[in-house]
Protein backbone atom coordinates (compact mmCIF):
# COMPACT_ATOMS: atom_id res chain seq x y z
CA UNK A 1 0.00 0.00 0.00
CA UNK A 2 0.99 3.59 -0.69
CA UNK A 3 0.08 6.51 0.87
CA UNK A 4 -1.37 9.65 -0.62
CA UNK A 5 -2.43 13.03 -0.59
CA UNK A 6 -5.20 14.78 -2.26
CA UNK A 7 -5.41 18.28 -2.72
CA UNK A 8 -7.77 20.80 -4.61
CA UNK A 9 -6.45 23.13 -7.15
CA UNK A 10 -8.39 24.97 -9.72
CA UNK A 11 -11.75 22.70 -9.08
CA UNK A 12 -9.56 19.82 -9.22
CA UNK A 13 -8.68 17.36 -7.67
CA UNK A 14 -5.19 16.23 -7.62
CA UNK A 15 -2.73 13.65 -5.57
CA UNK A 16 0.54 13.36 -4.35
CA UNK A 17 2.38 10.50 -2.86
CA UNK A 18 3.39 11.00 0.74
CA UNK A 19 7.26 10.02 -0.26
CA UNK A 20 6.99 13.05 -2.31
CA UNK A 21 5.90 15.34 0.59
CA UNK A 22 8.04 16.29 3.49
CA UNK A 23 5.46 18.52 5.34
CA UNK A 24 2.19 20.78 5.18
CA UNK A 25 1.54 24.25 5.85
CA UNK A 26 -0.13 27.40 5.83
CA UNK A 27 0.15 29.47 3.39
CA UNK A 28 3.36 31.73 4.95
CA UNK A 29 3.93 35.42 4.20
CA UNK A 30 5.14 35.43 0.49
CA UNK A 31 7.21 38.07 -1.02
CA UNK A 32 7.65 38.46 -4.76
CA UNK A 33 10.13 38.38 -7.24
CA UNK A 34 10.59 40.09 -9.82
CA UNK A 35 10.87 38.80 -13.44
CA UNK A 36 9.93 35.65 -12.37
CA UNK A 37 7.24 33.66 -14.18
CA UNK A 38 3.83 33.71 -13.16
CA UNK A 39 3.95 30.62 -11.78
CA UNK A 40 6.55 31.34 -8.90
CA UNK A 41 4.27 33.23 -6.86
CA UNK A 42 7.55 34.26 -4.77
CA UNK A 43 9.83 33.14 -1.42
CA UNK A 44 8.81 32.80 1.78
CA UNK A 45 10.74 32.61 5.03
CA UNK A 46 10.50 29.03 6.58
CA UNK A 47 11.83 28.81 9.56
CA UNK A 48 15.36 30.56 8.62
CA UNK A 49 15.46 29.13 4.96
CA UNK A 50 14.03 30.74 1.81
CA UNK A 51 11.36 28.70 0.36
CA UNK A 52 10.45 29.10 -3.41
CA UNK A 53 6.29 29.14 -3.93
CA UNK A 54 4.98 27.69 -7.07
CA UNK A 55 1.64 28.45 -7.59
CA UNK A 56 0.32 25.16 -9.23
CA UNK A 57 -3.33 26.54 -10.23
CA UNK A 58 -0.96 29.17 -12.18
CA UNK A 59 1.73 25.99 -13.57
CA UNK A 60 -1.29 23.75 -14.72
CA UNK A 61 -4.03 25.60 -15.96
CA UNK A 62 -2.50 29.22 -16.08
CA UNK A 63 -4.85 30.71 -13.50
CA UNK A 64 -5.26 32.89 -10.47
CA UNK A 65 -6.32 30.84 -7.26
CA UNK A 66 -5.85 32.31 -3.52
CA UNK A 67 -4.17 29.35 -2.15
CA UNK A 68 -4.47 28.54 1.73
CA UNK A 69 -1.94 25.53 1.92
CA UNK A 70 1.41 25.23 0.96
CA UNK A 71 2.95 21.15 0.50
CA UNK A 72 6.87 21.27 0.62
CA UNK A 73 8.45 18.45 -1.93
CA UNK A 74 12.27 18.27 -1.30
CA UNK A 75 13.06 17.63 -5.18
CA UNK A 76 17.44 16.83 -5.61
CA UNK A 77 18.30 18.21 -2.26
CA UNK A 78 15.78 21.54 -2.55
CA UNK A 79 12.83 22.21 -0.71
CA UNK A 80 9.65 23.93 -2.90
CA UNK A 81 6.78 24.77 -1.53
CA UNK A 82 3.74 23.99 -3.83
CA UNK A 83 0.59 26.36 -3.37
CA UNK A 84 -2.80 24.47 -3.53
CA UNK A 85 -6.23 25.33 -2.25
CA UNK A 86 -7.21 23.23 0.32
CA UNK A 87 -5.34 19.87 1.39
CA UNK A 88 -8.66 17.09 1.12
CA UNK A 89 -7.56 13.76 2.99
CA UNK A 90 -5.13 11.25 3.41
CA UNK A 91 -5.70 7.82 1.15
CA UNK A 92 -3.53 4.72 0.72
CA UNK A 93 -3.64 3.24 -2.13
CA UNK A 94 -2.73 -0.54 -3.99
CA UNK A 95 0.17 -0.42 -6.52
CA UNK A 96 -1.54 -3.09 -8.78
CA UNK A 97 -4.97 -0.38 -8.45
CA UNK A 98 -2.44 2.50 -10.20
CA UNK A 99 -2.73 3.14 -13.87
CA UNK A 100 -0.83 4.70 -16.22
CA UNK A 101 -1.58 7.64 -18.12
CA UNK A 102 -3.30 6.41 -20.80
CA UNK A 103 -6.62 6.25 -18.83
CA UNK A 104 -6.70 9.86 -19.31
CA UNK A 105 -7.04 10.14 -23.15
CA UNK A 106 -5.67 12.07 -25.71
CA UNK A 107 -6.99 15.40 -25.09
CA UNK A 108 -5.15 16.02 -21.36
CA UNK A 109 -1.85 17.03 -21.15
CA UNK A 110 0.03 13.99 -18.99
CA UNK A 111 2.64 16.42 -18.96
CA UNK A 112 3.30 16.47 -14.96
CA UNK A 113 1.27 13.09 -14.04
CA UNK A 114 2.38 9.87 -13.25
CA UNK A 115 0.17 7.41 -11.96
CA UNK A 116 -4.24 7.59 -12.32
CA UNK A 117 -6.03 6.09 -9.79
CA UNK A 118 -9.77 5.56 -10.19
CA UNK A 119 -12.06 6.18 -6.71
CA UNK A 120 -15.90 5.59 -6.57
CA UNK A 121 -15.26 6.17 -10.52
CA UNK A 122 -13.53 9.24 -10.36
CA UNK A 123 -10.03 9.77 -11.22
CA UNK A 124 -7.36 11.23 -9.24
CA UNK A 125 -3.80 11.86 -10.96
CA UNK A 126 -1.01 11.37 -9.26
CA UNK A 127 1.61 14.67 -9.92
CA UNK A 128 5.21 14.24 -10.36
CA UNK A 129 7.45 16.67 -8.73
CA UNK A 130 10.11 16.54 -10.18
CA UNK A 131 8.31 17.37 -13.86
CA UNK A 132 6.57 20.34 -11.92
CA UNK A 133 9.64 21.83 -11.04
CA UNK A 134 12.39 20.52 -13.60
CA UNK A 135 11.23 22.49 -16.47
CA UNK A 136 13.66 25.06 -17.17
CA UNK A 137 14.98 25.23 -13.12
CA UNK A 138 18.28 23.28 -13.76
CA UNK A 139 19.85 24.27 -16.71
CA UNK A 140 23.83 23.77 -15.87
CA UNK A 141 26.36 24.01 -12.96
CA UNK A 142 27.89 27.34 -14.65
CA UNK A 143 24.85 29.61 -13.25
CA UNK A 144 25.00 27.71 -9.91
CA UNK A 145 28.39 28.47 -9.77
CA UNK A 146 28.04 32.01 -10.29
CA UNK A 147 25.34 32.03 -7.73
CA UNK A 148 27.32 30.19 -4.65
CA UNK A 149 29.95 32.40 -5.29
CA UNK A 150 27.82 35.76 -4.76
CA UNK A 151 26.36 33.24 -1.59
CA UNK A 152 29.89 32.87 -0.19
CA UNK A 153 30.59 36.37 -0.51
CA UNK A 154 33.39 36.38 -3.08
CA UNK A 155 33.09 39.21 -5.32
CA UNK A 156 32.33 38.17 -9.14
CA UNK A 157 35.04 38.46 -11.74
CA UNK A 158 35.41 42.20 -12.80
CA UNK A 159 33.91 43.96 -9.29
CA UNK A 160 37.29 44.47 -7.42
CA UNK A 161 37.79 47.83 -6.35
CA UNK A 162 41.19 49.54 -7.39
CA UNK A 163 43.45 49.81 -4.47
CA UNK A 164 44.01 53.49 -4.67
CA UNK A 165 40.16 54.25 -5.80
CA UNK A 166 39.68 55.51 -2.16
CA UNK A 167 37.41 55.31 0.86
CA UNK A 168 33.60 54.63 1.03
CA UNK A 169 31.87 57.33 3.03
CA UNK A 170 28.36 57.20 4.53
CA UNK A 171 27.30 61.04 4.40
CA UNK A 172 24.61 61.75 6.70
CA UNK A 173 23.15 65.22 7.87
CA UNK A 174 22.15 65.63 11.95
CA UNK A 175 21.08 69.17 13.27
CA UNK A 176 21.28 70.93 10.51
CA UNK A 177 25.38 70.05 9.55
CA UNK A 178 26.73 67.33 7.28
CA UNK A 179 28.64 64.33 8.82
CA UNK A 180 31.05 61.48 7.16
CA UNK A 181 31.80 58.06 8.69
CA UNK A 182 33.61 55.45 6.91
CA UNK A 183 30.94 52.77 5.75
CA UNK A 184 33.15 49.86 7.18
CA UNK A 185 32.19 51.47 10.55
CA UNK A 186 28.67 51.89 9.78
CA UNK A 187 26.27 47.98 10.82
CA UNK A 188 23.29 49.45 9.82
CA UNK A 189 21.00 52.55 9.64
CA UNK A 190 17.62 52.02 11.50
CA UNK A 191 14.62 53.92 12.23
CA UNK A 192 14.46 56.22 14.99
CA UNK A 193 13.39 54.22 17.77
CA UNK A 194 9.54 54.79 19.17
CA UNK A 195 11.29 54.35 22.68
CA UNK A 196 14.15 55.70 24.32
CA UNK A 197 14.80 54.67 27.61
CA UNK A 198 17.24 57.83 29.68
CA UNK A 199 20.15 57.29 31.72
CA UNK A 200 19.98 58.48 34.64
CA UNK A 201 23.21 60.33 35.29
CA UNK A 202 24.45 60.31 32.06
CA UNK A 203 26.56 63.21 30.15
CA UNK A 204 23.46 65.15 28.32
CA UNK A 205 24.54 63.83 24.91
CA UNK A 206 23.43 60.30 26.00
CA UNK A 207 20.09 60.58 24.82
CA UNK A 208 19.47 56.78 25.94
CA UNK A 209 19.17 53.51 25.30
CA UNK A 210 16.99 51.99 23.08
CA UNK A 211 16.55 48.03 21.54
CA UNK A 212 17.14 46.48 18.46
CA UNK A 213 16.63 42.65 17.99
CA UNK A 214 17.01 42.26 21.43
CA UNK A 215 20.42 44.10 21.83
CA UNK A 216 20.26 47.50 24.16
CA UNK A 217 22.12 50.05 22.22
CA UNK A 218 23.22 53.68 23.68
CA UNK A 219 21.90 56.71 21.49
CA UNK A 220 23.96 59.26 21.50
CA UNK A 221 23.38 63.04 19.54
CA UNK A 222 26.34 64.70 17.89
CA UNK A 223 25.12 68.35 18.09
CA UNK A 224 24.49 68.02 21.85
CA UNK A 225 28.19 66.03 22.30
CA UNK A 226 29.81 69.67 20.03
CA UNK A 227 27.81 71.70 22.46
CA UNK A 228 25.23 72.84 19.96
CA UNK A 229 21.65 73.78 21.23
CA UNK A 230 20.43 72.41 17.48
CA UNK A 231 17.04 70.76 17.44
CA UNK A 232 17.06 66.96 17.83
CA UNK A 233 17.19 64.57 14.98
CA UNK A 234 14.67 61.90 15.02
CA UNK A 235 15.22 60.64 11.29
CA UNK A 236 17.47 57.91 11.11
CA UNK A 237 19.66 56.13 13.70
CA UNK A 238 23.66 55.25 12.46
CA UNK A 239 24.80 52.30 14.60
CA UNK A 240 28.13 52.09 14.45
CA UNK A 241 30.43 49.17 15.25
CA UNK A 242 34.04 49.10 16.52
CA UNK A 243 35.87 46.23 18.30
CA UNK A 244 32.34 43.96 19.04
CA UNK A 245 31.11 47.64 20.91
CA UNK A 246 28.22 49.34 19.02
CA UNK A 247 26.13 53.00 19.31
CA UNK A 248 23.86 54.57 17.25
CA UNK A 249 24.32 58.49 16.07
CA UNK A 250 21.14 60.56 15.99
CA UNK A 251 20.73 61.53 12.18
CA UNK A 252 18.15 63.35 10.28
CA UNK A 253 18.71 61.75 7.30
CA UNK A 254 21.10 59.33 5.58
CA UNK A 255 21.17 58.96 2.08
CA UNK A 256 24.51 59.51 0.07
CA UNK A 257 27.54 57.17 -0.06
CA UNK A 258 30.45 58.60 -1.93
CA UNK A 259 33.64 57.22 -2.63
CA UNK A 260 35.89 59.68 -1.14
CA UNK A 261 40.11 60.28 -2.42
CA UNK A 262 42.79 60.84 0.16
CA UNK A 263 42.82 64.26 -1.36
CA UNK A 264 39.68 65.59 -0.88
CA UNK A 265 40.21 64.75 2.82
CA UNK A 266 41.75 67.96 4.96
CA UNK A 267 43.17 67.71 7.91
CA UNK A 268 41.53 69.12 11.54
CA UNK A 269 41.89 72.14 11.83
CA UNK A 270 44.79 73.23 14.79
CA UNK A 271 42.36 75.80 16.26
CA UNK A 272 39.23 73.08 17.28
CA UNK A 273 38.24 73.16 20.26
CA UNK A 274 39.18 69.45 22.62
CA UNK A 275 35.74 68.17 21.59
CA UNK A 276 35.70 68.48 18.33
CA UNK A 277 39.18 67.20 18.32
CA UNK A 278 38.02 63.96 19.82
CA UNK A 279 36.01 62.91 17.22
CA UNK A 280 37.38 64.57 13.91
CA UNK A 281 39.32 63.03 11.73
CA UNK A 282 39.17 65.57 9.04
CA UNK A 283 37.10 67.57 6.86
CA UNK A 284 35.91 66.24 3.51
CA UNK A 285 35.85 68.26 0.49
CA UNK A 286 32.66 67.82 -2.04
CA UNK A 287 31.77 68.82 -5.00
CA UNK A 288 34.66 70.89 -5.48
CA UNK A 289 34.77 72.35 -2.13
CA UNK A 290 30.88 73.24 -2.21
CA UNK A 291 30.16 71.20 0.51
CA UNK A 292 32.21 70.36 3.78
CA UNK A 293 31.97 67.50 5.47
CA UNK A 294 33.03 66.60 9.50
CA UNK A 295 34.90 63.12 8.79
CA UNK A 296 33.96 60.85 12.23
CA UNK A 297 36.12 58.84 14.08
CA UNK A 298 33.71 56.30 15.81
CA UNK A 299 35.72 55.07 18.30
CA UNK A 300 35.26 57.90 20.69
CA UNK A 301 31.92 57.83 20.64
CA UNK A 302 32.13 54.07 21.92
CA UNK A 303 34.78 54.96 24.52
CA UNK A 304 32.69 58.22 25.52
CA UNK A 305 29.74 55.98 27.26
CA UNK A 306 31.65 53.60 28.67
CA UNK A 307 32.06 50.67 26.32
CA UNK A 308 35.74 50.59 25.03
CA UNK A 309 36.99 47.71 22.62
CA UNK A 310 39.16 44.80 24.14
CA UNK A 311 42.26 45.87 23.81
CA UNK A 312 45.81 43.71 22.70
CA UNK A 313 45.67 40.36 20.56
CA UNK A 314 42.10 39.00 21.81
CA UNK A 315 40.65 42.28 20.57
CA UNK A 316 41.65 42.04 17.39
CA UNK A 317 40.83 38.72 16.70
CA UNK A 318 37.25 39.12 18.00
CA UNK A 319 37.32 42.44 15.27
CA UNK A 320 39.34 40.37 12.92
CA UNK A 321 36.12 37.24 13.00
CA UNK A 322 33.80 39.80 13.33
CA UNK A 323 34.65 41.33 9.91
CA UNK A 324 35.37 38.09 8.03
CA UNK A 325 31.94 36.96 9.33
CA UNK A 326 29.85 39.66 8.08
CA UNK A 327 29.20 40.78 4.65
CA UNK A 328 27.69 44.48 3.64
CA UNK A 329 25.06 45.75 1.46
CA UNK A 330 23.24 48.71 0.05
CA UNK A 331 19.54 48.58 1.43
CA UNK A 332 17.30 50.50 -1.23
CA UNK A 333 13.54 50.34 -2.15
CA UNK A 334 12.30 49.83 -5.40
CA UNK A 335 8.13 50.90 -5.12
CA UNK A 336 6.88 48.49 -2.25
CA UNK A 337 9.60 46.50 -2.88
CA UNK A 338 13.41 45.85 -0.40
CA UNK A 339 16.23 45.43 -2.43
CA UNK A 340 19.56 44.89 -1.65
CA UNK A 341 23.24 45.35 -3.55
CA UNK A 342 26.64 44.01 -2.48
CA UNK A 343 28.50 47.03 -1.17
CA UNK A 344 31.48 45.41 -3.64
CA UNK A 345 29.86 46.75 -6.60
CA UNK A 346 28.93 49.91 -5.52
CA UNK A 347 30.90 52.88 -5.69
CA UNK A 348 28.91 55.87 -4.38
CA UNK A 349 24.86 56.75 -4.28
CA UNK A 350 24.07 60.13 -5.06
CA UNK A 351 20.76 62.64 -5.53
CA UNK A 352 19.05 62.20 -9.23
CA UNK A 353 20.10 65.33 -10.98
CA UNK A 354 19.04 66.64 -14.33
CA UNK A 355 18.88 63.51 -16.09
CA UNK A 356 19.11 63.73 -20.40
CA UNK A 357 16.96 61.72 -22.32
CA UNK A 358 19.05 60.40 -24.86
CA UNK A 359 17.98 59.28 -28.60
CA UNK A 360 17.86 55.97 -29.75
CA UNK A 361 19.29 54.74 -26.15
CA UNK A 362 18.30 51.25 -25.02
CA UNK A 363 15.01 51.06 -23.34
CA UNK A 364 16.42 50.39 -19.96
CA UNK A 365 18.34 53.54 -20.17
CA UNK A 366 16.69 56.64 -18.72
CA UNK A 367 19.17 59.00 -19.93
CA UNK A 368 22.47 60.19 -18.91
CA UNK A 369 23.57 62.76 -16.36
CA UNK A 370 26.53 64.63 -15.42
CA UNK A 371 28.34 62.80 -12.46
CA UNK A 372 31.33 65.96 -11.67
CA UNK A 373 32.32 65.91 -15.32
CA UNK A 374 31.96 62.81 -16.22
CA UNK A 375 28.98 61.65 -18.34
CA UNK A 376 27.15 58.17 -16.44
CA UNK A 377 24.54 56.30 -18.25
CA UNK A 378 21.42 56.09 -15.61
CA UNK A 379 19.57 53.21 -15.73
CA UNK A 380 15.72 52.31 -15.36
CA UNK A 381 16.07 49.51 -12.41
CA UNK A 382 12.28 49.05 -12.66
CA UNK A 383 12.40 48.77 -16.69
CA UNK A 384 14.92 45.93 -15.96
CA UNK A 385 13.15 44.21 -13.00
CA UNK A 386 9.83 44.99 -15.03
CA UNK A 387 8.23 46.36 -11.81
CA UNK A 388 5.60 49.16 -11.82
CA UNK A 389 7.46 52.10 -10.54
CA UNK A 390 6.60 55.66 -10.95
CA UNK A 391 9.81 57.19 -12.62
CA UNK A 392 8.98 60.38 -10.74
CA UNK A 393 9.13 58.55 -7.62
CA UNK A 394 12.71 57.56 -7.72
CA UNK A 395 14.93 60.61 -6.92
CA UNK A 396 18.35 58.57 -6.01
CA UNK A 397 21.14 56.57 -8.01
CA UNK A 398 23.58 54.04 -7.01
CA UNK A 399 26.65 54.20 -9.03
CA UNK A 400 27.69 50.69 -9.51
CA UNK A 401 30.28 49.62 -11.60
CA UNK A 402 31.57 46.26 -13.17
CA UNK A 403 35.57 46.21 -14.25
CA UNK A 404 35.34 49.63 -16.25
CA UNK A 405 31.38 49.68 -16.83
CA UNK A 406 30.11 52.25 -14.55
CA UNK A 407 26.40 53.21 -14.41
CA UNK A 408 23.67 54.55 -12.36
CA UNK A 409 21.00 52.40 -11.18
CA UNK A 410 18.15 54.65 -10.45
CA UNK A 411 15.65 53.99 -7.28
CA UNK A 412 13.27 55.45 -5.15
CA UNK A 413 14.58 55.51 -1.66
CA UNK A 414 18.11 54.26 -0.12
CA UNK A 415 17.20 52.27 3.05
CA UNK A 416 21.21 52.25 4.36
CA UNK A 417 23.86 49.78 4.89
CA UNK A 418 23.20 46.38 6.12
CA UNK A 419 25.91 44.56 7.77
CA UNK A 420 24.18 40.46 7.99
CA UNK A 421 26.44 37.10 9.16
CA UNK A 422 26.33 34.87 6.19
CA UNK A 423 23.93 32.76 8.12
CA UNK A 424 21.31 35.58 7.27
CA UNK A 425 21.94 35.14 3.76
CA UNK A 426 19.71 32.60 2.03
CA UNK A 427 20.44 31.48 -0.94
CA UNK A 428 17.31 31.31 -3.36
CA UNK A 429 17.52 27.55 -4.36
CA UNK A 430 17.62 26.50 -7.95
CA UNK A 431 13.57 26.61 -8.39
CA UNK A 432 13.34 30.40 -8.02
CA UNK A 433 17.35 31.67 -8.98
CA UNK A 434 16.77 29.61 -12.65
CA UNK A 435 13.58 31.55 -12.83
CA UNK A 436 14.29 34.89 -11.62
CA UNK A 437 18.01 35.16 -12.75
CA UNK A 438 18.91 38.51 -11.66
CA UNK A 439 18.90 37.69 -7.77
CA UNK A 440 21.03 35.53 -5.63
CA UNK A 441 19.95 35.33 -2.37
CA UNK A 442 17.44 37.01 -0.06
CA UNK A 443 18.51 38.64 3.76
CA UNK A 444 16.48 37.46 6.38
CA UNK A 445 15.65 40.68 8.13
CA UNK A 446 12.98 40.55 11.40
CA UNK A 447 10.47 38.41 9.72
CA UNK A 448 11.15 39.63 6.03
CA UNK A 449 13.32 39.23 3.21
CA UNK A 450 15.45 41.54 1.09
CA UNK A 451 16.27 40.17 -2.62
CA UNK A 452 19.85 40.49 -3.42
CA UNK A 453 20.43 41.76 -6.57
CA UNK A 454 23.39 40.35 -8.81
CA UNK A 455 24.56 42.85 -11.16
CA UNK A 456 26.78 40.92 -13.42
CA UNK A 457 23.29 38.68 -14.11
CA UNK A 458 21.20 41.90 -14.28
CA UNK A 459 23.74 43.89 -16.76
CA UNK A 460 24.72 41.29 -18.88
CA UNK A 461 27.53 41.39 -21.43
CA UNK A 462 25.17 43.44 -24.28
CA UNK A 463 23.88 45.40 -22.03
CA UNK A 464 27.41 46.56 -20.57
CA UNK A 465 28.76 46.69 -24.45
CA UNK A 466 25.51 49.47 -25.18
CA UNK A 467 26.59 51.47 -21.45
CA UNK A 468 30.21 51.65 -22.67
CA UNK A 469 28.95 52.91 -26.45
CA UNK A 470 26.70 55.72 -24.73
CA UNK A 471 29.33 56.80 -22.30
CA UNK A 472 31.71 56.72 -25.03
CA UNK A 473 29.45 59.19 -27.58
CA UNK A 474 29.40 61.07 -24.56
CA UNK A 475 25.48 60.59 -24.34
CA UNK A 476 24.87 62.32 -27.68
CA UNK A 477 26.79 65.51 -26.41
CA UNK A 478 24.53 65.89 -23.42
CA UNK A 479 21.24 65.00 -25.34
CA UNK A 480 21.91 66.99 -28.20
CA UNK A 481 21.51 65.56 -31.90
CA UNK A 482 21.32 62.08 -32.78
CA UNK A 483 24.13 60.56 -30.47
CA UNK A 484 22.93 57.00 -28.53
CA UNK A 485 22.17 53.71 -29.54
Amino acid sequence: MKKAITVSCGGEVFGFFMEDVKEVVNCPKVFPVPKAPEYVKGIANLRGECLPIVSLARLLWDRDEEGKKVLISQVEGEAVGFLVAEVERIIEVREEDLRDTSALGKEVNKRYISKVYSEDDNLVAFLNVKKLVGSGTRKGERRKKAAETVAEGRAPSGTEREANGGISVLIFQAGGDLYGVSVSEVKEIVEYPERVVPVPSAPPYVLGLFSIRGKVIPLISIGRFLGSESKASRGRVIVLQKGGAEVGLEADSANEIRKVREGDIMPPPSCLDPQHGKILQGIIKLDGGKRLVHFLDPEPFVELHGVTPKEGTEGEEMQSKEHEQKRMFVWFSLGSDPLALPIEVVKEAVNAEQIIPVPKAPEFVQGVMNLRGEVLPIISLAKLLELDVDPGECRRVIVTHLGETEAGLLVKEIKGILRVSQGDISPLGEVAREAAQAFSGAIKREGGLILIINIERLLGEAHREKLRVLKEEGGGEEGQGSGGR
